[in-house]
């Protein structure tokens, strides 16, 4: 996939994915540190994620946490590789993104009643840290299944 032969075309494409692009890494980067962070304060992370959410138990509460974190790496590496133009990168990427949203409408929900001292009305917090994540990620996977992003994602150009 050679960029440089391709200047003139889908512009449209190319910005969206840039616009994308920049955000998704810059809000899943910071996976990577939340994992680092984990490995050095595992004491301090216990007590901050091993705890009980509601309905929800501590050991839930904490593999829903690494499973949230090792999908936030996924997203991360996926993207970094549709900068590329990846056709199987993105395929991959519109198919994680909707389970990704579960984890992080849970994330959400725990900051909500957890951190945030909130009680009482958790559904409104589930709620909206659903349509939150949910709205910006089905826009996402709305542009990146559009035609004219195929089409850029499996431009082949000849030498």
């Amino acid at each position: 996939k050679d960029f440089k032969r391709d200047s003139g075309l889908h512009q449209k494409a190319k910005a969206f994915h840039g616009f994308i692009l920049a955000i998704i890494l810059a809000y899943f980067s910071t996976s990577l540190r939340l994992i680092g962070w984990l490995l050095r304060h595992s004491d301090e992370a216990k007590t901050k994620f091993y705890v009980n959410i509601g309905p929800v138990s501590a050991q839930l509460n904490f593999f829903i946490l690494l499973v949230q974190l090792g999908l936030s790496v996924t997203i991360f590496l996926l993207a970094a590789n549709m900068a590329k133009r990846k056709t199987k990168a993105r395929n991959l990427f519109v198919r994680i993104l909707p389970v990704l949203v579960l984890t992080e409408t849970f994330s959400f929900y725990r900051s909500w009643t957890v951190y945030g001292q909130m009680t009482g009305d958790s559904e409104i917090g589930i709620l909206l840290g659903l349509l939150a994540f949910g709205s910006i990620s089905a826009a996402i996977i709305y542009l990146y299944s559009r035609p004219f992003m195929k089409q850029f994602f499996e431009l082949q150009i000849s030498n």
